[in-house]
């Protein structure tokens, strides 16, 4: 699969309120992601920082709690019904050319059958 030898990414589309980022393990024999990028509409991410923010507050922690997938963080705000979202996902440093983990889960239903049969 290549992550235990070189470098990877995730790109969770439709992230919502996903905490893999900072809940999850690549484990012993791979490597943490090179970037994490959450792809979503701006009010979802901006809750989530939200989220994020006072349940560090709530636990004394002050700052969010340390990153475990993933090296880097990056919320891309994009509407998934439009094309610019890899333009969008580009600029904030995703490389194609890097082998990519593509999460979407829930996200089709969220999608008109014209914006999903792409």
């Amino acid at each position: 699969d290549g992550t235990s030898t070189g470098a990877w990414q995730v790109v969770l589309l439709g992230a919502g309120l996903d905490a893999r980022a900072w809940r999850l393990s690549p484990g012993k024999r791979v490597a943490r992601a090179r970037a994490l990028f959450e792809v979503d509409v701006p009010e979802v991410l901006e809750r989530k920082q939200s989220v994020i923010a006072s349940v560090s507050a709530g636990a004394g922690a002050g700052p969010p709690p340390p990153l475990t997938l993933t090296r880097a963080y990056h919320a891309v705000c994009a509407n998934l019904a439009r094309r610019d979202w890899t333009t969008r996902l580009r600029d904030a440093g995703h490389d194609p050319s890097t082998r990519t983990v593509w999460v979407l889960e829930g996200l089709l239903y969220y999608l008109s059958q014209k914006d999903s049969g792409a």
